[in-house]
């Protein structure tokens, strides 16, 4: 504390006349005055002296103006103890050099980085909420332009039981994982452990390895959420949303998220990612697969868009997968100018892709539904939606039609129902844009087949039943020869 008795004469630490000078003075709030235990460069490695919710322990970096703390150990703040509280402000710098950070460590504790300039780095892990022989329960909040980085991996909430939250909010506040790419930013990773990590309002985080949203157990969870015009989460290798246990991630109103990612990786796990609102992005940067082995479901909604390269739905035996595409300028592009492909059901059984309500699939590259033997209940869903295949495909097509892989929603029936022969089905090649665009309302399709699901006219029923006539019997032709 910054009082202690000595010999009944009160001796007053160094620092405590400045704090209770400001305070006194009202310059500081309740809330920090309430029990500061050390500042500046009297705050120890080891800041767990402990408190309550009403009166915790403060440790001020920066209490007064800028001031910047070296240390060559690790820190902790709330190594077995509770209700331990770091902030650092007035662009001072903490910096570990030589050991791992702790935020609640087998105890409690909450960091704030704030203002611009004001920093924590520490060159080996970072760890927020840390399992060692009981629970850990930790906190971080980077804002207002601060900064937290680390050498190596850091994870939230770390071990059995353990709990921990990073919040990244604000222009120029960002979070730094990692300088090589086996460095991993994991969120929920243990048996029981929960993790959460929000970019928000213009935050960045940036990690150059694998990052792992919900891992190490089957009973493990993490949520991510990238919310906000400029908010990012960039990841220089994986990105695992459900690795072996419960994961997700929500991209919304204007966030993005770059990386190379898989959806439902391990048998047992559980990944879910949606991508919703005007401006959201997800790009995967080299392959997206939904389901390896867990369970995988993407959801693009309310002007979202996702672009990947060849991407898989579904992919080995026992996955379960679902990708739900809904609304108008809804979209995902796979491949974009390169070619690549779009599989749905490799070795699983049961993958699905639904485009719906005006949303909009465009692919550059080959459609292959149920790859290998086996792999049955597999499908391409249409209820109102655009899927945009480059080229004249119509002979490749009619091969998928006639093999029942094309289902569109049946409005009488009330249920999926094949596409080949439906009334409900419309198809055709466009050669030009502006033909695309009288068919489906999205520029830029010019020589792309395209299909959905509308009630045609008469008319154009029979010209589409007409025209898969015609490519089947191509298709028969071919086979022969």
């Amino acid at each position: 504390m910054l009082m202690t008795v000595m010999s009944e004469k009160i001796y007053m630490h160094p620092t405590a006349a400045k704090v209770l000078f400001l305070c006194v003075l009202r310059t500081l709030t309740p809330e920090v005055c309430a029990d500061i235990i050390a500042t500046d460069g009297d705050i120890p490695a080891n800041m767990s002296a402990g408190g309550t919710e009403l009166n915790p322990a403060e440790y001020i970096l920066g209490f007064s103006g800028k001031f910047d703390r070296d240390f060559f150990e690790p820190v902790y703040v709330g190594k077995n103890s509770s209700w331990n509280q770091l902030l650092v402000r007035n662009a001072s710098v903490l910096d570990v050099d030589g050991g791992s950070s702790f935020i609640g460590y087998a105890g409690s504790g909450s960091a704030v980085v704030t203002g611009n300039g004001s920093a924590w780095s520490t060159s080996n892990s970072l760890y927020v909420g840390y399992y060692f022989g009981s629970s850990g329960h930790g906190a971080l909040s980077i804002e207002a332009g601060g900064s937290v980085s680390s050498g190596s991996s850091a994870t939230i909430a770390s071990g059995s039981g353990s709990d921990g939250s990073v919040t990244v909010s604000g222009m120029g506040s960002t979070l730094t994982v990692g300088e090589f790419s086996y460095d991993e930013l994991r969120i929920g990773g243990g048996s029981m452990a929960t993790g959460v990590l929000r970019v928000e309002n213009g935050g960045t985080v940036i990690n150059s390895g694998s990052s792992r949203i919900g891992t190490s157990s089957p009973q493990a969870s993490g949520m991510v959420t990238v919310s906000g015009e400029g908010s990012s989460w960039s990841t220089g290798n994986e990105l695992y949303v459900g690795s072996s246990g419960t994961g997700e991630l929500r991209i919304e109103s204007g966030g993005s998220v770059t990386g190379r990612s898989t959806i439902g990786s391990e048998s047992g796990s559980h990944g879910t990612v949606v991508v919703t609102g005007s401006g959201s992005e997800w790009s995967d940067t080299a392959g997206l697969v939904v389901g390896r082995y867990g369970t995988g479901a993407l959801q693009v909604e309310a002007g979202g868009s996702v672009s990947s390269t060849s991407s898989t739905i579904g992919l080995f035996d026992g996955a379960s997968a679902a990708v739900l595409l809904t609304g108008n300028d809804s979209t995902w592009d796979i491949g974009g100018l390169s070619s690549s492909a779009l599989t749905i059901g490799y070795e699983a059984d049961n993958g699905n892709l639904t485009i719906e309500d005006g949303a909009l699939v465009t692919l550059n590259g080959d459609l292959v539904i149920s790859s290998q033997a086996g792999a049955t209940d597999n499908f391409l869903r249409l209820n109102e939606g655009y899927f945009a295949w480059q080229g004249n495909n119509l002979t490749e097509l009619a091969t998928l039609l006639v093999d029942g892989k094309i289902q569109v929603w049946d409005m009488e029936a009330e249920a999926w129902m094949n596409a080949y022969g439906s009334k409900y089905f419309s198809y055709g090649y466009f050669a030009t844009d502006q033909e695309a665009f009288d068919f489906s309302g999205y520029e830029g399709l010019g020589d792309y087949t395209i299909l959905t699901s509308t009630v045609p006219e008469p008319q154009t029923a029979a010209l589409m039943i007409s025209v898969l006539g015609l490519s089947y019997c191509l298709l028969l032709r071919s086979r022969k020869a």
